[in-house]
């Protein structure tokens, strides 16, 4: 690698990071939320910058635009990333450009610079990502999370296991139903895969611990009520 290639790859890598931060930055539940009713989703319901949230306080349709928008702000991402490192001499650069954007994109949901650093948990960011890198493995991973989500009444539990899960599928799939790709592609993309379902996890910690107690908020018990 010449001097030349090297540092256009490091200018090539501050831009996706910096366009991936700033679309991941984009977080639409607060957005839609202050459209429609002109308040910060963050001081309404349980206080988080997410589609449940939005949900539970604001409405069905603007929980599907949150859902929308922030699904597919994570691909937008990542495309143009990918774009942007197809100019590089490497038939791996798209690839790790798409890595890069992902990570960058799921920071700016999380920390977003438009709303002072408190954005969400990073649910439908990560979906966007993993649809991104196995279309496939991403819709096995959405039908776990609505049958734990309705068959419980417990959403953040239906997304806490789909995203614990989807690295274990993609080891899987690597090692028995696409032997065909490299075995560094295969833990390269379990291990990424891993780490940021473990951010949006973390997130969870205080969903982790009412779980436990039982006092998590459940919405078949308020149905049946």
């Amino acid at each position: 690698m010449t001097l030349t290639q090297f540092l256009s790859m490091l200018g090539l890598g501050a831009v996706s990071a910096a366009i991936s931060y700033l679309l991941g930055s984009l977080n639409f539940a607060i957005i839609i939320t202050y459209l429609f009713k002109k308040v910060d989703i963050r001081d309404s319901g349980s206080g988080n910058a997410g589609m449940t949230n939005v949900l539970r306080t604001v409405g069905v349709f603007p929980a599907i635009l949150t859902l929308i928008g922030d699904f597919l702000k994570a691909i937008a991402a990542m495309a143009i990333s990918s774009f942007l490192f197809s100019f590089l001499p490497w038939a791996e650069a798209p690839v790790i450009a798409k890595y890069l954007a992902g990570i960058f994109a799921l920071i700016g949901h999380i920390y977003p610079l438009y709303f002072k650093f408190k954005g969400g948990k990073g649910v439908l960011t990560c979906a966007g990502i993993f649809f991104v890198l196995n279309w496939k493995l991403c819709l096995i991973c959405i039908a776990i999370f609505a049958l734990i989500s309705f068959t419980t009444g417990y959403v953040s539990l239906g997304s806490i296991i789909s995203m614990a899960i989807a690295p274990i599928l993609v080891l899987i799939n690597g090692f028995f139903f696409e032997s065909d790709i490299p075995l560094y592609a295969t833990l390269w993309q379990s291990a990424f895969t891993l780490c940021i379902a473990l951010v949006s996890i973390t997130k969870h910690k205080q969903n982790i611990i009412r779980l436990l107690n039982g006092t998590e908020n459940c919405f078949k018990k308020k149905k049946d009520k």
